[in-house]
């Protein structure tokens, strides 16, 4: 089974995304909303409950379901800005028609479902970081066994990110130093996340055939 996600589900009027939201519970994601089906915009929940704000509270991707043609943004669908802030990717299960978040979506949803392209985004946002985490590393890895052997992987936590580098023994000094250039790409990569941890766990040379 894939990893639990948190998902933001918003909705351009209210009950629009009932089939969804009860699709991607039953594939074992947390659905998280910004409004109630039936609130009719502004306050949202971080406005009247600002520790229940989806979006600080941590959320992987966010899912916006436009059955209909609507060519201007709705007050329920607000959540898109601030989720497009945070760094994290938005998905829509809508036409491309007079969409006004065309330019902005990472994934629209097709015949594979939203389940599968919500899954698809966050595994592509994390490939992405993992990227430039490793291009970063390339010169801090110069002249060791495992060069271009970085194994890197990430577990999120509410608004803490856990990322685990692996590879071959280094000095302090390139730990060290590769933590702060881990950190420098996640905030580069646009995640607006409030705690980052990085670890580095040294591994054999038969390991690092073994890492992703």
């Amino acid at each position: 089974m894939t990893t639990p996600l948190d998902i933001l589900v918003m909705e351009t009027r209210g009950h629009y995304a009932d089939v969804t939201v009860a699709q991607l519970e039953g594939a074992g994601h947390r659905v998280h909303r910004c409004f109630t089906p039936e609130d009719k915009g502004f306050p949202c929940r971080g406005v009247t409950s600002p520790d229940d704000c989806p979006i600080d509270q941590g959320v992987d991707v966010a899912l916006v379901v436009r059955p209909r043609v609507v060519p201007q943004a709705t007050t329920l669908e607000a959540g898109v800005t601030c989720a497009l802030r945070a760094g994290v990717p938005v998905v829509e299960d809508g036409q491309a028609t007079l969409d006004p978040f065309a330019t902005w979506i990472t994934r629209r949803a097709d015949d594979a479902g939203v389940v599968a392209a919500c899954e698809d985004a966050v595994a592509d946002g994390w490939a992405s970081l993992r990227d430039r985490i490793v291009r970063r590393a390339l010169h801090l890895m110069a002249g060791t066994s495992g060069t271009g052997q970085l194994g890197c992987d990430f577990e999120r936590q509410g608004h803490r990110l856990k990322v685990r580098l692996s590879g071959p023994p280094l000095p302090d000094d390139r730990v060290h130093a590769l933590a702060v250039r881990t950190v420098d790409a996640v905030r580069s990569e646009g995640h607006r996340t409030q705690e980052i941890d990085v670890s580095y766990t040294p591994t054999t040379p038969e390991e690092h055939g073994h890492e992703h």
